[in-house]
């Protein structure tokens, strides 16, 4: 984040059309091999057939956070956000615990976007 604060040590890209669809989905936890999910590109999500709580952060093109949902609950459909190509997904409380908010740069390191 802009601010200094790592809000993620791992990130995983989801770039495909599978690995989008499919994200968090039927997965009983939010997975130990990465601190969050990165669906790239997209401008709405839903947690339908999920079983955990997300935070989502919407980013526009520059990686800047439009919008924010926290402790986004399971079986929820959202609308579109006008202006995202990026939604990163990560474990309820990450937001809050990191103090991101709207208007905030995000920086991916190289390390990150391997991941």
């Amino acid at each position: 984040m802009s601010n200094g604060v790592i809000l993620a040590n791992q990130v995983r890209y989801a770039d495909t059309f599978a690995a989008r669809f499919f994200g968090m989905m039927l997965k009983r936890q939010f997975p130990h091999e990465y601190d969050a999910l990165l669906l790239t590109p997209c401008n709405s999500v839903h947690t339908f057939f999920m079983f955990y709580p997300l935070d989502l952060l919407f980013l526009d093109s520059e990686i800047k956070v439009l919008r924010i949902y926290e402790n986004l609950a399971p079986c929820r459909s959202w609308a579109t956000v006008r202006g995202a190509k990026h939604v990163l997904e990560l474990a309820a409380g990450r937001v809050a615990r990191s103090g991101v908010k709207v208007g905030d740069m995000l920086i991916f390191s190289e390390r990150e976007r391997r991941g």
